[in-house]
């Protein structure tokens, strides 16, 4: 490989898809902490009515079910945005790649005329 260029492209995008990696477990744990609290804040609500706690236990599950969609949303935002610099990172890395072959091809050409001189 040339100077930089490509190798540099390709150890980012190692780089790149470990950080994902890590992220996307990460997101996982997440979701499923969201979906086991909702599930406990559903068993509060259903508690809270036994006990004549009925308008509030519907605040709880209420503020609880915005609080996973919301965090839902964003778990997706950030792994659509670990997508898109991944696959901007392997186009980058597919252009240098093409400009070190175009590179090698010019070398050898020289090569070659300079033998023929």
């Amino acid at each position: 490989m040339g100077h930089g260029g490509a190798g540099d492209i390709h150890v980012k995008l190692e780089r790149l898809q470990e950080y994902a990696g890590w992220c996307q477990e990460h997101l996982d744990s997440m979701e499923e902490f969201l979906a086991s609290s909702g599930r406990g804040a559903l068993r509060e609500a259903r508690d809270g009515t036994k006990f004549g706690g009925f308008e509030a236990a519907q605040n709880l599950a209420s503020m609880h079910a915005q609080l996973t969609e919301d965090m839902r949303r964003l778990l997706y935002q950030i792994r659509d945005g670990l997508e898109t610099a991944k696959s901007g990172v392997e186009q980058m890395a597919k252009n240098y790649s093409g400009v070190d072959d175009q590179r090698s091809r010019k070398f050898s050409e020289l090569d070659e005329t300079a033998d023929n001189l």
